[in-house]
Parts: structure tokens; C-alpha cells; sequence
């Protein structure tokens, strides 16, 4: 058993100097509709400053033939920004806090022949975040995520290969509310996948691998419509919010060879990418289509 506490700080300074032209800033302000700011020839300055503190603890075990480890931690996040170059300048302010969990239970059955284990996390974070120049909240928001997965790796004692196999179910939700924008934007989805594969030593020297996985990402959402909004919201929110409410397929597949040397091994790997949004009830101006593929080839040593 353990106990842990973390604490990190971090400052940046942004400073953006014109030179052949005017300087046209916008301060997004959540989700409200701004002006741009015509700064004309003059600097630019944004501060940031982050602090971050945490305390957790965790625990290992065996029980019932299996090992477990189990983890815990409070997380709290704190950030000002700031634009005037003054002592001790207005900011605007933005804190998140929140839970953190996880485990992990490891069991070998059939005279340790198959090795099960099964993981699983949790978050969940609520912000707010608060304007200089207003009295009150003007943002709030909850995030919330879990995953769960189960994997096995078959290898018989002596055996010159092995199999393994993974499934994963995760589940997401995203919540805020802009009190200044009047505005809401609710968000869930669905993670699902698994992956499997098997190695195979042909010879003392060379071994061969090879995998696929697949997973689906399945979103639901309230988001507000882009064409009723202004400028702002369509230029800089809707792409990213239309984004994660689009349903997304990756798959992914991978060959290796290697070639074990006195004190080194060479290797050749292959490898396909693909990830697809596939088009299902909303679609916006923004909502991505198509997909992105990636073939990989590498060769390489390794010690």
C-alpha cells in the first residue's frame, strides 16, 4: 500500500509582434459570440499560469490464486490567463477537479498455460471557469469516462508460439453549459473494439508476429446548430464539436519479422492504418467524411 502526492506548476507567456501588417486578435470567450480585436500595429501579450495538485494512493494484493493492483487519486487543476501588462493584471480563471481510479487483476489458468487479465479506469472532472470583467460562473462542465478491458495470452509451457486476444468497452460523457452564450453542449459515446493476434519462433534466431484490431466509436449529442450562430462559433467551436459527434471505425493490422543476433536483433515491420467517420443521422457543415489511411514500413535493431 502506498500514498502519493503531486504538485506541478507551469507559466507561458505568448507575444505576438506585427510586422508588415495589423494585428486582428479573437479572445474566445466560451461559447458567446465576440469582436475581434483590432490591436493595429501595437503587441500582443496572453499569460498563462497552471497549477496542478494531486493526492492518491494504491494497493496490491493477491487473492483467490490472482494478483490485483487497485489505484486512486484527486486531481485539481487551476489556470489563469491574462492580457495586460500590468502588476497584478485581471484574469480570467478556469479550475477542474475530480476523481481518478483504476485496477488490474492478472489470473493464470490451465497450469499457467492462459494468463487473463482484466483492467479497468475512471474520471470524472468537473470545471468552471469564471470572466474578469463578470461577477459568477459563466461556464460549467462535467466529464466523465470509464474503460474496461479483457485480454488473454495462450502459451503452452514450451511451446514455440502464442496467441493473444483483447476486447475493450469504454464509455464517455461531455456536458457544458455557456450561462453568458446560452448555449449547452451535451455529449456520450460508446468506445467498443478488440484485437487479436499470435507469434511464431520459426528458429532459434527468427520469430514472426502478427495482429489486427478494430474499434468503433459511437457518439451521441445535443450540440448547438452551427447556421444559428455567428462567426465566432463557426469558425472556431463547430469543427471541433461536429468532430467528436461523428461516428468513427479505426482498424489497424501489423506483420513483424525479426532475427535475433549475439546482443542485438534485427526486425521488418509492416503496418496498415485506416480510420474512417462513417456518416449516420446528423450531418453538418462540419461533420468530417472520408477516411485516412497509413501504410508503415519499417526496419530497424534493438537490444
Amino acid at each position: 500500500m502506498s500514498v502519493h502526492g503531486r504538485r506541478t506548476a507551469r507559466g507561458e507567456n505568448g507575444n505576438v509582434v506585427p510586422i508588415a501588417d495589423r494585428i486582428v486578435v479573437t479572445e474566445l470567450q466560451g461559447m458567446a459570440e465576440v469582436e475581434p480585436g483590432d490591436l493595429g500595429v501595437s503587441p500582443y501579450v496572453r499569460r498563462l499560469d497552471r497549477d496542478g495538485r494531486a493526492l492518491g494512493g494504491a494497493a496490491e494484493g493477491q487473492s483467490l490464486g490472482a494478483r490485483w493492483v487497485a489505484w486512486w487519486e484527486e486531481e485539481r487543476e487551476a489556470e489563469s490567463q491574462s492580457s495586460a501588462q500590468v502588476q497584478n493584471p485581471p484574469s480570467d480563471r478556469w479550475q477542474g477537479t475530480g476523481p481518478r481510479a483504476g485496477f488490474v487483476v492478472q489470473r493464470g489458468i490451465f497450469d499457467q498455460a492462459i494468463l487473463l487479465t482484466l483492467g479497468g479506469t475512471m474520471q470524472r472532472v468537473t470545471t468552471e471557469a469564471r470572466r474578469s470583467d463578470l461577477t459568477g460562473i459563466i461556464v460549467r462542465g462535467t466529464a466523465s469516462d470509464w474503460n474496461t478491458r479483457l485480454g488473454a495470452v495462450w502459451q503452452p509451457a514450451g511451446a514455440p508460439w502464442a496467441a493473444f486476444a483483447q476486447g475493450e468497452l469504454g464509455r464517455s460523457r461531455r456536458f457544458t453549459h455557456d450561462a453568458v452564450a446560452e448555449l449547452t453542449d451535451e455529449r456520450a459515446s460508446w468506445q467498443w473494439g478488440g484485437g487479436a493476434g499470435a507469434s511464431y519462433r520459426v528458429s532459434r534466431r527468427v520469430a514472426v508476429r502478427a495482429g489486427a484490431a478494430a474499434t468503433l466509436y459511437t457518439p451521441s449529442a445535443t450540440i448547438p446548430a452551427e447556421d444559428s450562430l455567428g462567426t465566432v462559433y463557426r469558425s472556431y467551436i463547430a469543427p471541433e464539436v461536429e468532430y467528436y459527434a461523428t461516428q468513427a471505425l479505426g482498424v489497424a493490422a501489423e506483420g513483424r519479422v525479426s532475427w535475433q543476433r549475439a546482443n542485438y536483433r534485427l526486425y521488418l515491420r509492416t503496418g496498415v492504418e485506416s480510420l474512417s467517420a462513417r456518416l449516420a443521422g446528423y450531418a453538418g457543415a462540419f461533420t468530417p467524411s472520408g477516411a485516412r489511411r497509413m501504410v508503415t514500413v519499417s526496419v530497424g535493431a534493438e537490444r
